[in-house]
């Protein structure tokens, strides 16, 4: 009898023991699953915090204002360097347009000088030829006597 009785309390003690760790077993489930939902709820509240500071009229999501701020510099840096190339290329044109204008001015007054160098040449030949013509109108030979060179001869 006394076996049975301490198989019946062994019994009953484990039983109570089971009773007992189920319960525990069920309560941390019952924990577990509200860690789990106020952890889902969290991150979905953290997530929907993140989408509306992107959906904002002025975002302040930390990580989007970095990735702004770069683009921005990036964009600024380009502006800046396109400026630079726009003020180089109008100076390289001003210096061509110059060189060009001074080319044109340079070979203008050649032209003139070639034409008035002809021109004169033209009128002095001309004058010349008056002047020669002039010289030799009504003009009577010349008659002289050669001295001679040589000593023997004269």
């Amino acid at each position: 009898d006394t076996d049975e009785a301490d198989l019946a309390a062994k019994s009953i003690e484990e039983a109570e023991k089971k009773n007992a760790a189920f319960k525990d077993w069920s309560h941390i489930e019952e924990m577990f699953g509200l860690f789990r939902d106020r952890l889902y709820k969290d991150r979905l509240q953290r997530l929907e915090e993140e989408e509306q500071s992107l959906l904002a009229p002025v975002p302040t999501h930390p990580e989007y204002l970095n990735m702004k701020q770069c683009l921005d510099d990036r964009l600024d840096k380009r502006v800046r360097e396109m400026n630079h190339e726009l003020v180089f290329r109008i100076e390289a044109h001003e210096r061509r347009a110059v060189a060009i204008r001074a080319q044109v001015w340079s070979q203008y007054f050649q032209a003139v000088r070639e034409k008035r160098e002809a021109a004169l040449e033209s009128l002095n030949r001309q004058w010349y030829e008056v002047q020669t013509a002039r010289r030799t109108a009504h003009s009577l030979p010349d008659y002289g006597l050669l001295f001679p060179k040589d000593h023997v001869q004269r």
